[in-house]
């Protein structure tokens, strides 16, 4: 019966990936598996996940909180422009104060660093690190990994955590890969539901578990700083896999994701 093995990720991109790792300690052998070329990944994770291209050092770039030169630097241009205009709906007086003349450029590039995730292959940045284990059957958990993400309709953010837990079927992915991915899905303009889905099906893609649950637990500023101004948590649940339906795997995924309370925001 599986067994379960969990690690939590204080946050994201910290997380270390050690190549001969096996999950369990059962495992006598791991071998790195390659994950693909563009051919693969274009046809279905571009597909699926809204990337645009796929390439893999302008996509880790991407992923960068500093502007790359070309291309980015135009981007941030036109974004400086429209935050310039968008002052100016406040009046003259309000976007000619001496306070807000950098604004507009600053407000640019924090726009392209939440959205730096748009056009960004999945399996570009997971790269090479898919292990092949045999003999793995435990329960795989990574807890409370941190996220940010703008909701699309109203431009405004949301955060939270993210809980995975899977068991694998003679494949693993490396730990910090995790983390990765979560941003592939998060630093754009997204939908707590779609971030759930998009993750577990990646999961499925990549490694192949026996059944995987990703839960997303966030908190929303769309719906506490305006509107009915209610601060809720909002979970959403995405179960993939095979034997996603069989009780015993679900009871065992779900016991993964909410040990010590899952409501830490």
């Amino acid at each position: 019966m599986p067994t379960m093995a969990t690690a939590t990720g204080p946050s994201p991109l910290t997380a270390g990936l050690t190549p001969q790792r096996t999950s369990g300690g059962n495992c006598g052998r791991a071998r790195r598996s390659a994950v693909g070329g563009h051919g693969d990944c274009c046809g279905s994770f571009c597909g699926s996940f809204g990337a645009s291209r796929c390439s893999g050092p302008a996509d880790r770039a991407a992923l960068s909180p500093e502007p790359v030169a070309g291309v980015v630097d135009d981007r941030v241009e036109v974004a400086t422009a429209a935050y310039r205009k968008l002052l100016e709906v406040l009046g003259p007086d309000e976007a000619n104060r001496s306070e807000v003349a950098k604004t507009p450029l600053r407000a640019a590039k924090a726009w392209l660093e939440l959205t730096a995730g748009i056009g960004v292959s999945p399996r570009d940045i997971v790269g090479n690190s898919v292990f092949d284990v045999e003999g793995v059957q435990d329960v795989v958990v990574v807890r409370d990994m941190p996220f940010n993400s703008l909701c699309e309709h109203h431009l405004l953010p949301f955060s939270g955590v993210v809980h995975v837990a899977y068991v694998p079927n003679q494949r693993v992915l490396g730990l910090s890969k995790f983390a990765r991915l979560l941003r592939v899905f998060t630093k754009r303009l997204q939908l707590q539901e779609r971030i759930s889905a998009q993750f577990a099906d990646c999961l499925v893609e990549l490694v192949g578990p026996q059944a995987v649950a990703v839960v997303v637990e966030g908190r929303h500023s769309c719906m506490s700083m305006r509107g009915v101004e209610t601060p809720a948590v909002t979970r959403t649940i995405a179960v993939r896999g095979a034997m996603k339906d069989d009780p015993h795997m679900r009871e065992l995924l779900l016991q993964g994701v909410w040990t010590q309370g899952a409501s830490r925001l």
